[in-house]
């Protein structure tokens, strides 16, 4: 009991520390633009929880209940728009589609939600001015070196994060045996060529395994585990986190733990761009990216099934599965993409031998600083760059934007010839400092949350805690407390 009122006291502190974090956040913007006034109205909202426990008086009796923080938080996330490429074999026509972004509860990500205007509605370009990134998914390799006669053993980790609710999505295991003598290893191992020695591991592999050559005899094995995104494996296994080092213990199927305490690379790989978009029609609004570099097990399922791999992200639900659909694959070779003003269009994209027809958008022109001029000015993205980023997503060198077919590493002229002139607003500045605090007020109702959520599952009759926090009386003739 000692050790429970420690517990509970400790996540309480630090609740306590988050609420003050919320609470000093500024809020006060002189921006008239009619677009942002939902923003800075959820803003002050958001700064006005506190952490009082509820006591819901109905006709019956009395409820007690932890504060909530998903319906400010919703409110904040529900002031932004996305922008999407829709392909014509919708049925309807291609462009760049705007919707409202919303989130899950449980999940803490943004999610497309309603259309802004009719479905059948596209537009040529958006405008993009980034403020601030919101990451939600992460990436951690691990490595694992054994020496075996003349062969090496690398054992590979992938851990997938959910990085709100600090919950495992997805682990796997890759294994490579490979003769020592092809490759080098490093006294640092952070300098490992990975890639390199997968791709000698794989190819070597696939054509001794085609040719028969017995096992003891083959030069380089490569193995991959089938991935585990089992509820219960997950939620015993974990990433520990300490000053100085990051390693995880993975529970397989058999029950044995395995661990794993060097951390070769973490990334990350699911993540919102915030900012003011600005489209002719619609004018200036608060926008978002949802971009998602890497789809955990649905990128395994690219070559076999390309549908799947388009339109399946998977998040963990209480032991169920939320399936959110994500047809946008955003280019991710291209080079600050959360900082740089850009004006996106979009393009088609066959691949996979015609399997995979897809309408992406891609960034045409950007605002870069110029050396020459000693200030920043709207240039035209170099196709070469497009072309990188459309290579590392789908293997294909080739767009069609604007009905004419390209292929991108060939092209020596521009793809957009004529540059933007929009006038930006003097409020700009500004806005992009309101998108940024908000965020900031998200993330900090994320940790609030995952606390609460703490505190929830660790006390069952919440009359208990009214010895730590201060009470707020809620009358209401319903029988059960809303949230």
């Amino acid at each position: 009991m000692i050790q429970e009122k420690e517990k509970i006291t400790k996540i309480l502190n630090s609740l306590k520390k988050l609420e003050k974090k919320l609470k000093a956040i500024p809020s006060n913007f002189d921006i008239k633009e009619e677009k942002l006034k939902n923003l800075k109205n959820s803003l002050k909202t958001a700064k006005n929880w506190d952490l009082s426990l509820l006591k819901i008086e109905t006709e019956e009796n009395i409820i007690y209940n932890l504060p909530y923080t998903s319906k400010v938080a919703k409110a904040l996330i529900e002031c932004f728009y996305t922008f999407e490429a829709k392909h014509s074999f919708e049925g309807l026509k291609s462009g760049l589609k705007i919707s409202q972004i919303t989130h899950h509860a449980f999940c803490n990500v943004p999610v497309v939600a309603k259309a802004f205007k009719n479905t059948e509605r596209r537009t040529d370009k958006i405008l993009f001015y980034p403020a601030t990134k919101l990451e939600t998914e992460k990436e951690y390799t691990f490595l694992k070196l054994k020496d075996k006669k003349d062969k090496i053993l690398i054992e590979i980790a992938k851990v997938y994060q959910d990085i709100a609710l600090k919950n495992l999505l997805l682990y796997k295991i890759e294994k490579i045996e490979i003769k020592k003598d092809l490759v080098t290893i490093p006294n640092n191992l952070e300098e490992l060529d990975l890639a390199t020695i997968k791709a000698q591991a794989l190819a070597i592999s696939k054509e001794e395994s085609k040719n028969k050559v017995p096992m003891k005899e083959r030069t380089a094995i490569y193995r991959e585990n089938h991935p585990v995104d089992s509820y219960e494996l997950l939620t015993d296994s974990r990433i520990i986190k300490n000053k100085d080092k990051i390693y995880a213990e993975l529970v397989t199927e058999e029950g044995e733990v395995l661990k794993y305490d060097f951390l070769f690379r973490e990334r990350p790989v699911a993540f919102t761009i915030f900012g003011i978009g600005f489209e002719k029609e619609i004018g200036w609004f608060p926008a978002a990216m949802i971009v998602n570099i890497f789809k955990r097990k649905d990128v395994l399922s690219k070559k076999s099934s390309p549908e799947e791999y388009l339109e399946k992200h998977t998040y963990h639900l209480n032991g169920k599965k939320l399936q959110a659909n994500y047809k946008n694959l955003y280019l991710k070779g291209i080079y600050g993409l959360d900082k740089i003003p850009s004006l996106w269009s979009y393009a088609s994209l066959t691949a996979n031998k015609g399997k995979l027809n897809i309408t992406i958008p891609i960034p045409i022109q950007r605002k870069m600083y110029s050396k020459e001029n000693n200030e920043f000015k709207w240039q035209r993205t170099k196709p070469s760059s497009i072309a990188k980023a459309v290579y590392q997503i789908l293997g294909t060198e080739k767009i069609i934007y604007k009905g004419e077919e390209i292929y991108l590493p060939g092209k020596r002229m521009f793809i957009e010839k004529e540059l933007i002139n929009i006038k930006e607003p003097s409020w700009l500045e500004e806005g992009l400092n309101l998108i940024k605090v908000s965020v900031n007020a998200y993330k900090v109702l994320q940790a609030l949350k995952r606390g609460l959520d703490k505190i929830d599952s660790t006390i069952e009759d919440k009359e208990e805690l009214t010895e730590y926090l201060k009470v707020k009386e809620i009358k209401t003739e319903n029988k059960k407390g809303k949230g």
